[in-house]
C-alpha cells in the first residue's frame, strides 16, 4: 500500500497518515487492541531514535562527522550528565520540599526509598 501511494507522489507524511487510518481501533474478544500493540512496540524506538534524529535535522545540525571522540568530549558528556543527574535531583528535592511544607502528602504504601 506503501507503494501505491508513493508512485504517484503523495508524500511520505500524508501517506503514513492514510496508513494510520487503517489500523483497527476495536478489541478483540481477548482483549487485544492492534493499535495498542504498535504503539507499546514503537514507543521506544521513536522516543529514543526518531524523534532526536528529527529534531536535529530540523534545527540544522550534521552529525555526518561526529564520532565517539566528539560525543565522549568533556563539555557534551557534562551537558548529558548534568541533563540526567540534574533533573532526577531536581525533582526529587523539589518533591521533598512539597511534602515538608505539607502542599502534599507521601502515599500510605510509599516511602523515599521504593
Amino acid at each position: 500500500m506503501r507503494v501505491a501511494l508513493l508512485k504517484p507522489g503523495v508524500h511520505a507524511t500524508l501517506a503514513g497518515i492514510i496508513l494510520a487510518l487503517f489500523i483497527t481501533l476495536k478489541r478483540d474478544a481477548t482483549g487485544y487492541s492492534v493499535l495498542k500493540s504498535l504503539e507499546h512496540d514503537l514507543h521506544g524506538t521513536v522516543a529514543h531514535f526518531v524523534l532526536p534524529v528529527f529534531a536535529f535535522a530540523e534545527a540544522g545540525i550534521s552529525l555526518a562527522n561526529v564520532g565517539a571522540e566528539e560525543a565522549l568530549h568533556s563539555i557534551p558528556l557534562g551537558i548529558a550528565l548534568g541533563l540526567f543527574f540534574g533533573k532526577q535531583i531536581g525533582i526529587f528535592v523539589l518533591c521533598w520540599i512539597a511534602i515538608r511544607l505539607g502542599l502534599t502528602k507521601l502515599a500510605e504504601s510509599k516511602t523515599y526509598a521504593s
